[in-house]
């Protein structure tokens, strides 16, 4: 398996180079007062912060800066901004609640909302839901938003600019969506229940969606218009252009994508749609009876025991998709099916950048490796998801043998670690010749940086 990987490899590209890593430490983590689970790494995979108890006191650290010791840490522990510059999480003193921020305590109040908190795209604002008085509201940046009775799960979201807020608030037995940008603009009121998965904005921030329950039937609004009513809606789906809005329906005993306001063909079941890079092509899963298969702009793919979600291709010609037949599973590239296996890995993105090569892992036995153009690679106890460099040129990914894990690339494995976490996903490409990613060895957490000579 490994001279195949090789084989396929070399028609890429020629290697010759030499990694060279450096190590820088980050912390030192003292395992006997660390919260389990609670280790997290930044977006741009350069700093760490974790959860530590002492006594019956819990603090964060980001990297190696202890902060003030609290009597709860909240569930979901520390977060980053999306720019990795801040660090905001839940905390407790007494019986009151609270959002730190940049080490900075918020206000305190009697709860906060399940979802705690979130950053806006830019990080710049962190808004959240909270309780006090027997009331709900949202705050934006200390700024506390009308009083309610209750604010819908996993709300409030941002508009892609950071600038636009939108939440479901409930008045007594009355739900309805609030936006919140310089001025506070009520979209509708009268709603018996708010869908999950909304309200939604666009990518370009300018629209927004929700699913709603009126009586017994559901519907999906965009842009303060309903549209047709059913047994039941999924969460809507903008494409990334903004211009076209899908989603999953139930109409009695058959389910439908609803496409632009407009009917697809009727199924026994559907998924929620995808919209390509381009805009211009959408693909769904689908099944009749027992048969599950894709959907692509409109044709139906082969029918297989189940189907995983499909992923288009960067350029948005090519589409692949996981199946699994008669107990053995296989990845399909533009309909054609790829070698089978005990299990196909279908995660990560696939495609390459320029869209011409294929990265999966997969599973015989218990054993695990990474099939490159339907070539299998060196088997391994564990592998993490393959990352393609921004050339397309190479490919990466996380590998444990023998106790001990390391960075593969190009097929040839980096030095050994106790662990390189939090998941193979976070190797990151900082050019086609370099990358970097977080180790572990004993209590030392190193960002390790590698480059080709």
């Amino acid at each position: 398996m490994g001279l195949g990987f090789l084989a396929t490899w070399l028609s890429i590209e020629t290697y010759a180079q030499k990694r060279v890593a450096r190590e820088r430490l980050l912390a030192r983590v003292d395992e006997t007062v660390l919260k389990r689970g609670s280790l997290i790494s930044s977006p741009d995979c350069r700093h760490v912060a974790y959860v530590i108890t002492r006594g019956n006191k819990s603090a964060v650290v980001v990297d190696e800066h202890e902060g003030k010791l609290y009597d709860l840490i909240g569930m979901r522990g520390p977060e980053f901004s999306p720019d990795s510059k801040r660090v905001a999480y839940g905390a407790a003193d007494g019986d009151k609640l609270f959002i730190v921020v940049d080490g900075k305590e918020g206000k305190h109040y009697d709860l906060i909302g399940r979802a705690q908190y979130l950053f806006s795209p830019d990080s710049k604002v962190v808004t959240f839901a909270a309780k006090a008085n027997n009331q709900w509201f949202v705050v934006i940046d200390s700024s506390e938003q009308r009083a309610c009775n209750d604010i819908l799960v996993n709300t409030p979201v941002f508009g892609s600019d950071g600038k636009h807020v939108a939440y479901g608030m409930r008045f007594m037995d009355e739900w309805q969506i609030e936006a919140v940008s310089d001025d506070r603009v009520s979209l509708t009121v009268g709603l018996d229940g708010i869908g999950e998965g909304s309200p939604l904005f666009s990518p370009d921030g300018k629209r927004i969606a929700y699913t709603c329950l009126k009586g017994k039937l559901q519907t999906v609004n965009v842009d303060d218009t309903d549209g047709m009513y059913y047994t039941a809606a999924s969460e809507p789906v903008f494409s990334p252009d903004s211009k076209h809005l899908a989603y999953a329906v139930k109409s009695g005993e058959v389910q439908m994508v609803v496409v632009d306001g407009r009917e697809e063909k009727a199924y026994s079941a559907t998924g929620l749609p995808l919209f390509s890079s381009d805009s211009k092509r959408i693909a769904y899963r689908a099944s009749i009876d027992n048969s599950q298969f894709v959907v692509v702009d409109g044709t139906e793919g082969k029918g297989y025991d189940a189907v995983n979600l499909p992923v288009f291709s960067p350029d948005s010609k090519r589409i692949a998709y996981g199946a699994s037949l008669q107990k053995k599973q296989l990845l399909v590239v533009d309909g054609v099916e790829g070698r089978t296996y005990d299990f196909v890995e279908q995660s990560g993105r696939i495609f390459s950048p320029d869209s011409k090569h294929v990265a999966y892992g997969a599973t015989i036995g218990r054993k695990m490796f990474v099939v490159l153009d339907d070539a299998a690679g060196t088997e391994y106890d564990e592998i993490g998801p393959p990352v393609f460099s921004p050339d397309s040129k190479h490919v990466a990914h996380g590998a444990e043998l023998g106790g001990k894990q390391f960075v593969v690339v190009d097929g040839i494995k980096g030095n050994d670690y106790d662990r390189v976490f939090p998941g193979a996903e976070k190797i990151i490409w900082d050019a086609p010749d370099s990358f970097h990613y977080l180790a572990q060895s004993g209590e030392d957490i190193l960002l390790v940086e590698e480059t080709f000579e």
